[in-house]
């Protein structure tokens, strides 16, 4: 548990998983300097010991994180400000370069950098009450850190039409724009984060054990070799999502070559898809998809292509 006089982040392990907590439901769980320190910390300490997936929340239903705390923000200078800005791209960091898959459970509001915080997450699981904004936008301050990660959840011209009026979304909309990947009844929220955990948790471990050759799930195979927990966890998502249409018994040698260091072996059986902007150079040698993280539906879409289904 890492202290704030302002609230805190708890630390919870269940087995194979932990669970982060914003802890600081007085401010909506806003979050200042020293909380955004100890957050980066956290999680840069779970690099020691890594889970095999961590999910992160806010304390409460108010929120998941209400942005930045206005009483910190009113007293800043340029410098500090420059300071302030530094220490919320570092805690966005350290969600990214997380060695397990982060899974944001979203309760609430998540606001301007608790928005940015959802988005350095892997995978985000919503209530259908959660709301999601940019609203320092309306009062003339610019989103300058981890927005930069919105365009490839959102495609550009709904990043800019979210960054340019500083109008919130619904979480029903927040779907549909590629912002979450699930939306479910506040009472289903924590289940739902538990079921798309469990085999979150459980193909992390095949890619610690096998990294360059791994059976991720029966008839997949991954060849992954320096690629970021952001591209894991689509793929744990995309599978996740192929189980709950029964589409997996159809899919057989289904190879997806992932991060920067891999190499596409020349002998293999089937067509396979490559994933991620940085292996472009391979794109006439399988199924190539573009992007860090890739888009859902195109992989969705490419697997239904090499597998015909």
């Amino acid at each position: 548990m890492t202290m704030d006089s302002d609230g805190r982040i708890r630390v919870e392990r269940d087995g194979d998983t932990v669970r982060v907590v914003i802890d600081n439901p007085r401010k909506a769980n806003a979050l200042g300097s020293a909380l955004l320190e100890a957050l980066r910390t956290t999680f840069e300490s779970l690099g020691a010991a890594p889970p095999r997936a961590v999910i992160l929340t806010g304390e409460g239903e108010r929120a998941f994180a209400g942005g930045a705390d206005l009483a910190e923000l009113g007293s800043l200078d340029v410098e500090s400000a420059r300071a302030f800005i530094g220490k919320v791209h570092a805690a966005c960091n350290a969600v990214r370069r997380c060695p397990a898959p982060v899974i944001a459970r979203l309760r609430g509001a998540a606001l301007g950098a608790g928005l940015e915080l959802a988005a350095s997450c892997d995978i985000r699981v919503a209530s259908d009450g959660a709301t999601f904004g940019m609203p320092e936008v309306r009062f003339g301050i610019p989103s300058v850190v981890e927005a930069a990660l919105l365009p490839r959840l959102l495609g550009r011209g709904r990043a800019a039409w979210f960054l340019l009026t500083g109008r919130n979304l619904d979480a029903r909309t927040a779907l549909e724009w590629g912002l979450v990947e699930r939306v479910v009844p506040a009472a289903d929220l924590d289940a739902e984060v538990e079921v798309i955990g469990e085999p979150v948790s459980s193909f992390t471990h095949r890619f610690e054990r096998a990294p360059t050759g791994t059976d991720f799930a029966e008839g997949v195979t991954v060849i992954s070799e320096g690629a970021c927990s952001a591209c894991h966890g689509t793929i744990h998502s995309v599978i996740y999502d192929l189980e709950q249409m029964n589409k997996m018994e159809e899919i057989r040698d289904l190879f997806i070559v992932v991060g920067e260091n891999a190499e596409v072996p020349d002998d293999l059986p089937n067509t396979p898809l490559i994933m991620g902007t940085c292996l472009r150079k391979y794109e006439d040698k399988g199924c190539f998809v573009e992007g860090c993280p890739p888009n859902n539906d195109k992989m969705r879409a490419a697997i239904s292509e090499i597998c015909g289904i």
